[in-house]
């Protein structure tokens, strides 16, 4: 009778590519947790390096995600355009920082396929101030407008009467969170800062969101020393 050999392969252990994928895994879920309370500030788009014009408007992506747009009029009148092609929510809210100087009479119009659709007047608003936690700058907090409105193409002028004064036009309620959105923010602040609110750029960094980055930036740090020591340690 022949002699049946039964051969028991033993699991091979833990690789170093397997371990270092698992702290790979690990830093990302903390990143994304530490992230999270950007997300839940308004993205910003700066609109105030864009010379707006009805000829050059700014175009408006994802209308129903949150967003602010940083713009400054300087005798000139800011446009934006939304094109759907489906029914969507639309909310928009004038706000302008709490500096001196400051001026409060901005209105909004909102024209739908070229017809005016809406009117946004601060005439007897009372604007009222908010502190943003996040980037710990002040605001004041005009009016706002919010509706279903049907598809369509949908123009949003911004001006005032002398044409001048800084503002920031928030479009969108639903929030989104992606990494990426939260490294354009990252990188939008200081120039938020210097040009929007006249403050040192380095300031940026200073709040919430200073030590959301420096905690990032110790987690990457911490990965690529882990996965050094694993390589020299396989060796």
């Amino acid at each position: 009778m022949a002699n049946i050999h039964i051969a028991f392969i033993n699991p091979k252990p833990k690789t170093t590519v397997c371990k270092v994928r698992k702290l790979k895994k690990i830093v990302f879920v903390l990143v994304a947790l530490l992230l999270i309370p950007i997300a839940l500030a308004y993205p910003p788009r700066i609109a105030f390096e864009t010379e707006s014009s009805i000829d050059n408007q700014i175009i408006v992506k994802n209308p129903e995600i949150s967003q602010a747009f940083y713009g400054e009029l300087k005798d000139t009148i800011d446009y934006y355009q939304i094109k759907s092609d489906k029914e969507f929510n639309l909310y928009l809210e004038i706000t302008v920082p709490d500096i001196p100087k400051q001026r409060t009479d901005f209105a909004v119009d909102i024209y739908q396929d070229g017809r005016l659709f809406k009117k946004i007047g601060s005439a007897g608003f009372e604007w009222t101030k908010f502190h943003e936690d996040f980037t710990g700058d002040d605001y004041l907090r005009g009016p706002s407008f919010e509706q279903k409105v049907p598809a369509g193409t949908y123009l949003i002028k911004v001006y005032n009467r002398d044409a001048t004064g800084k503002y920031s036009l928030v479009i969108g309620k639903t929030e989104s969170f992606t990494l990426k959105e939260t490294a354009k923010t990252i990188l939008a602040m200081p120039k938020i800062k210097s040009d929007f609110f006249g403050k040192p750029a380095i300031s940026a960094f200073f709040n919430l969101a200073g030590g959301l980055v420096l905690g990032v930036l110790i987690l990457a740090g911490l990965l690529g020393y882990s996965v050094l020591a694993l390589i020299r340690k396989k060796k």
